[in-house]
């Protein structure tokens, strides 16, 4: 980790930024003097984050984007360097998720292309379009929003975690490279974090959640400091799971047979004895 620098006059490309976590990096890293390039798809929330960020003294530019349109993806370097003059830090915080139980998905197959395509082949064509910025400039850093459900698996987030994995290998692969060649990546791995995207799939207690506040002054905390990764105290889970796997299976699959498919303020409502009952009679505990 190198040491801390600070944010003002920094280039930054955030993806997702018309909402949750990059809507709130994007707020909090041009209160420091950061020049943003917005991605997202919605172009009016953009625009209005643009022009709430220019009333407060801030420099950002919108950049309606989907990263799922290849065309206009490729357009996005010159577009950048038009509106920065350049890039150093990207922060990728863009993705969709789904909350299902896989014997509920089997008709449901678009659902996992589309999180595939968002989550992992969006991110990658992202990538192949700015980092010949930062490999020319021979400095840069990729900032990865990634989730917990890589490091530990989580019950009905099976396509969800496997998209965000891809991406983030694909990324902690690319970092050696990237080393040699100046650019840093930083991964965070949060756990849940109340925004948008996260409210319709949550069944977990709510004071258990991170604001996107938070979140982002995590983001920004990575960007200052470039570590190789942030954990957020899930590095407990990640030992768990290394040291005693089959205990750690069975324990989520408790998780998973007390709560019902549909959304419950509490698990007490979702316990299902019979589920219970047949993990234990299966477990080697």
């Amino acid at each position: 980790m190198k040491g801390a620098r600070s944010l003002q006059g920094l280039r930054i490309v955030i993806t997702g930024a018309s909402s949750g976590i990059g809507r709130a990096t994007a707020l909090q890293a041009a209160r420091q003097g950061a020049a943003l390039a917005l991605l997202a798809r919605s172009e009016d929330a953009l625009r209005e984050l643009a022009e709430e960020i220019g009333r407060e003294g801030g420099f950002a530019v919108p950049l309606p984007c989907d990263l799922s349109d290849a065309e206009r993806v490729d357009a996005l370097p010159d577009e950048i360097e038009k509106a920065l003059g350049g890039i150093d830090v990207l922060v990728h915080s863009a993705g969709v998720s789904t909350r299902r139980e896989l014997a509920d998905s089997f008709d449901r197959f678009d659902e996992v292309e589309r999180l595939a395509d968002v989550n992992y082949f969006g991110g990658v064509r992202l990538l192949h379009a700015v980092l010949p910025m930062m490999l020319d400039q021979e400095d840069g850093h990729v900032v990865n929003i990634s989730t917990g459900a890589v490091l530990t698996p989580i019950p009905r987030f099976s396509a969800y975690a496997a998209s965000k994995a891809a991406m983030t290998f694909f990324l902690e692969s690319a970092a050696i490279e990237l080393r040699t060649r100046g650019i840093d990546v930083s991964t965070l791995y949060f756990p849940f974090v109340d925004t948008p995207m996260a409210r319709p799939s949550d069944s977990f207690n709510r004071t258990a959640l991170k604001s996107d506040t938070a979140a982002a002054a995590s983001v920004l905390r990575a960007i200052r400091k470039r570590p190789h990764k942030l954990t957020y105290g899930l590095w407990a889970l990640e030992w768990f799971r290394a040291i005693a796997p089959a205990l750690h299976r069975n324990y989520l699959a408790l998780i998973f047979a007390s709560y019902a498919s549909s959304i419950l303020p509490t698990p007490r409502n979702g316990v299902r004895p019979w589920m219970i009952r047949r993990v234990w009679r299966k477990s080697p505990f």
